[in-house]
């Protein structure tokens, strides 16, 4: 997650037209992780060329020796093929780790993006990525809200505990919640999103406040100024408009059915 993380960083330097470079740490082994690779592909999208990513290939993981597809080689060549300047050297040798970090200063310094960070920011298909740069973001001061269907938040778990454990201040807005299917058909309709919240919130003694009314449209009842008024992580969930009697009826029972407020035990009402 470190790699995305950086990224939101590097961004908000971006925003405020700040030269910041922000070194990121991978080991060789967790360079198999995807979202090491969403975050590279974040990084080339919107031209972030503070962030250097160091890869520690010492062919050693967890357990046992790494696979020969996260050797050095071979992790310099998916950079290469994903527009990204790769520099190798001796990890063991201080003057090669010199000449590889003036290298790529140099290369940065040519290739520097002068152009401003727009406020909206496309993630695509990589949710993961996003939440992590959104943590990144919030590190840097900013107050990020994250937007995707409420299904996919709960892809974002690992994700969202580390925000919670940094003292992350972001907003989460989850579109096509409930159990009323819309276009996107069932397979995009969140159930347990609001579960999730409510153990990490069990859990980690935070607040949480989940606003769920899918009988309302996304886009015309979300409430950035009450979200930005409370601190912390926050949820906000949205569904889909019904024009079918029995669907309003079957989502206005869930409403009811379900905690709104996912708070510590002890503080729900």
């Amino acid at each position: 997650q470190g790699l995305s993380v950086a990224a939101g960083l590097a961004l908000a330097a971006k925003r405020d037209e700040v030269e910041r470079r922000i070194w990121c740490i991978i080991g060789d082994g967790e360079s198999r992780e995807g979202q090491v690779w969403e975050a590279i592909d974040f990084l080339v999208d919107h031209r972030l060329t503070g962030v250097v990513a160091v890869f520690n290939c010492n062919q050693y993981g967890q357990s046992d020796k790494v696979s020969p597809q996260q050797s050095a080689e071979a992790i310099a060549r998916r950079l290469e093929a994903a527009n990204v300047q790769a520099i190798t050297g001796d990890g063991h040798d201080p003057r090669a780790i010199r000449e590889a970090l003036a290298a790529r200063h140099r290369a940065s310094a040519r290739s520097n993006d002068r152009s401003v960070s727009p406020r909206y920011v496309e993630c695509r298909l990589a949710e993961q990525n996003m939440l992590s740069v959104a943590t990144g973001l919030s590190a840097a001061g900013k107050i990020p809200f994250v937007s995707t269907f409420a299904r996919s938040v709960s892809r974002v778990a690992d994700q969202l505990e580390a925000a919670l454990a940094s003292g992350a201040n972001l907003k989460i807005v989850g579109s096509h919640a409930g159990v009323a299917v819309g276009s996107e058909g069932p397979a995009a309709m969140a159930l347990h999103d609001v579960a999730a919240f409510r153990l990490e919130a069990s859990s980690r003694a935070q607040h949480f406040v989940g606003l769920a009314d899918p009988r309302r449209h996304a886009q015309k009842n979300l409430k950035p100024p009450t979200l930005l008024a409370r601190g912390g992580l926050r949820l906000e969930r949205a569904g889909l408009d019904q024009s079918s009697r029995a669907s309003k009826a079957r989502v206005q029972r869930q409403v009811r059915e379900q905690h709104i407020h996912a708070r510590l035990p002890e503080q729900a009402k």
